[in-house]
């Protein structure tokens, strides 16, 4: 079969013009805080381990997500790294007196380059460093005594209950 010839007409069709916008992929950016996400703000967890507890947020992490705490004492849910889309907002707020700057992301993680035997260890408790900083910020967090309940009681919706009317 013969191949098709394209005539020079059709070709200057398809030239590619110099000005035109080029996308460049770029690094993830930092997640910027919802509003109403802030030190010492008490949320709710809404999914994971710990859904349907209460915590108090303690700071954001460099890679967007947020890191809470029970009190541990109070509602038994450690330092955690949370996503802020599975946290529920409420009007609630106790006083954070700890400086968590220092405290990164990569102290929740399992380190990399551990055998299964050592990886099973480090997974089993927790690590001396981490019961430190969950000390440190229990300590820190000034829960009023009217508050203890309102920590302890998980928040569950049931079927009779008026989402549109809650209160948060």
């Amino acid at each position: 079969m013969p191949k098709q010839v394209v005539s020079e007409q059709r070709k200057a069709q398809f030239k590619v013009c110099p000005n035109t916008k080029r996308y460049i992929n770029t690094a993830p950016q930092h997640k910027p805080l919802r509003v109403g996400i802030e030190t010492g703000r008490i949320v709710i967890i809404l999914s994971g381990a710990y859904a349907g507890k209460r915590a108090v947020v303690v700071k954001q992490l460099e890679n967007g997500q947020i890191l809470c705490n029970g009190p541990f004492a109070l509602n038994q849910v450690p330092l955690c790294a949370i996503p802020q889309r599975h946290l529920m907002i409420t009007s609630e707020k106790v006083e954070v007196k700890v400086d968590a700057k220092e405290f990164t992301y990569t102290m929740l993680c399992t380190p990399k380059g551990l055998d299964k035997k050592a990886q099973e260890e480090f997974n089993k408790g927790q690590p001396a460093y981490l019961a430190e900083w969950q000390k440190k910020i229990d300590a820190g967090i000034a829960v009023p005594e009217k508050y203890h309940e309102y920590l302890k009681t998980p928040f569950v919706v049931r079927q009779q209950d008026k989402v549109h009317d809650f209160k948060f």
